[in-house]
């Protein structure tokens, strides 16, 4: 049983696992494509893999880095968070990096159903723009700078 004391730091852990597995894996995903296109491998299949560890890895990341963190926030914004600039653009970029997840996921679906071809540079840019989120994201956390 966590003590009252030690559930702040196992909600902290679970939300930075969660961001850890997403970004990552959307980083994984942006690979994959660059493989296919080096590699001249066929597309489909690898929108296929791209997607079936965007469903169980990505997604579940972010599911799981999204509640450990509104279980963080939630029950101190108005006595603490409220105030700080950088929890707001915090919140800000990691709802755009959510957004831009989510039209990788949709990229993906379509291309691994054979809809549309898998498109190297959409893939590139919407995992390195997550990426760079991510990475201000967390600079914020830590510096804490307004």
């Amino acid at each position: 049983m966590l003590t009252s004391g030690a559930m702040p730091l196992a909600l902290r852990a679970l939300h930075i696992v969660g961001a850890i597995l997403w970004i990552g894996g959307v980083a994984f995903v942006g690979s994959l494509g660059a493989a296919a296109h080096d590699a001249d491998v066929d597309g489909q299949k690898i929108a296929q893999v791209g997607r079936r560890g965007l469903l169980e890895r990505v997604s579940v990341g972010m599911a799981t880095a999204w509640v450990g963190g509104l279980l963080i926030l939630v029950p101190a914004f108005t006595s603490v968070y409220a105030r700080m600039g950088w929890m707001h653009a915090k919140l800000t970029l990691v709802l755009v990096a959510s957004a831009l997840t989510g039209v990788l996921s949709a990229h993906l679906r379509k291309a691994a159903k054979g809809d549309v071809p898998l498109a190297l540079g959409k893939t590139r840019v919407l995992s390195s723009a997550v990426l760079a989120l991510g990475t201000l994201v967390v600079f914020l956390a830590i510096l804490k700078p307004f």
